[in-house]
């Protein structure tokens, strides 16, 4: 085997001990590779599931050198109803975060429940969308457009590595349009340009838009949990989508 391979990739088998010891351990060659990295950011390891939720768990690492899965590991087998002979499979993106599929006894991926997004798409006249952060007062509004739009609300475990949901039917009428990914832009006006930033479709359920370009966009305009922003596409054939944000603190 080449030195210069890395397991960016791994599985895991759901054991007894798995399930009734609340722990998962992470296989030792993968932890060799990136003890140092994950140690260094010191934070809770986050997995990225197939459904669309963030999961935040603490770990440790044992005298032995293993790498362990424990604080919200219990929940997270329990939300999924995870059992002995199901198998999980790692793809380690950046840092401590891990997108996660999970695949059951027949070696089929399990059936996801939906993602409950906070978002909404509208078209034609002025629409007034009411925010759930933190002020019942707080509005996004578009101001007598003829354009095609749609809010996302970031969610409590929002992070800029996870893309941006966007509605169905917004996506497949006016981005994807039957193809399986585009590029777009994003546009904020007196501020810049973003882009491009695949936007792709999930399984039928939604678009996203994600990326490095996306993860620039949200870090440089300071996206947090509770935040709104309001999409209008101001360019069908560029794919181009006006920005407006209400922030979750906006009175």
């Amino acid at each position: 085997m080449p030195s210069s391979w890395k397991p960016l990739n791994f599985y895991v088998f759901i054991t007894y001990d798995n399930l009734i010891e609340s722990s998962l351990r992470i296989p030792i060659d993968f932890t060799i590779e990136y003890q140092k990295q994950i140690r260094s950011n010191n934070k809770d390891i986050i997995l990225s599931v197939s459904d669309g939720k963030t999961w935040y768990l603490g770990w440790m690492v044992s005298g032995n050198g293993h790498l362990w899965l424990q604080k919200g590991w219990p929940e997270f087998a329990e939300h999924y109803h995870l059992k002995i002979g199901y198998l999980l499979l790692f793809n380690h993106q950046e840092s401590s975060i891990f997108h996660v599929r999970i695949f059951n006894q027949t070696s089929c991926e399990i059936t996801y429940f939906p993602q409950e997004i906070d978002q909404s798409m509208h078209t034609g006249d002025t629409e007034v969308l009411n925010t759930p952060a933190k002020s019942q007062n707080s509005e996004v509004t578009v101001d007598r457009s003829d354009n095609p739009f749609f809010s996302a609300k970031m969610p409590p475990s929002y992070h800029s590595s996870l893309g941006m949901y966007v509605p169905f039917k917004f996506c497949t009428r006016y981005l994807t349009c039957g193809k399986e990914y585009v590029d777009c832009v994003l546009h904020m006006p007196e501020v810049g340009n973003w882009g491009p930033i695949p936007c792709k479709m999930y399984k039928q359920k939604h678009g996203k838009l994600y990326g490095p370009n996306w993860k620039k966009f949200s870090n440089e305009n300071h996206l947090v949990p509770g935040d709104v922003c309001l999409l209008e596409l101001i360019s069908e054939s560029e794919k181009v989508l006006k920005v407006t944000i209400t922030r979750a603190n906006q009175k």
